[in-house]
């Protein structure tokens, strides 16, 4: 809750964000998309998965210590905080 109220949200919007992330059809949306993870390879957080552009083959990057790597291998400078 701290959270959100530190980003500015009323309580209006946090109630309705709350109900939301509570609903059948997000968490339905979760399990579906960590399912899919999970096939492709995924085995923690945070697993991303890279396309360079053109291609179809996607790579795992696994953990907070592989972002750099991952814009590197996308052609993207990291930014200079990383």
């Amino acid at each position: 809750m701290d959270v959100l109220k530190s980003v500015s949200l009323s309580d209006s919007e946090i109630s309705a964000f709350l109900e939301k992330a509570s609903s059948s059809v997000i968490k339905d949306k979760l399990r579906q998309e960590t399912e899919e993870a999970v096939s492709r390879g995924a085995f923690g957080t945070p697993s991303m998965f890279a396309t360079r552009a053109g291609d179809t083959k996607s790579v795992l990057f696994f953990g907070q210590d592989r972002i750099e790597p991952m814009l590197y291998y996308l052609g993207l400078k990291p930014h200079s905080s990383l």
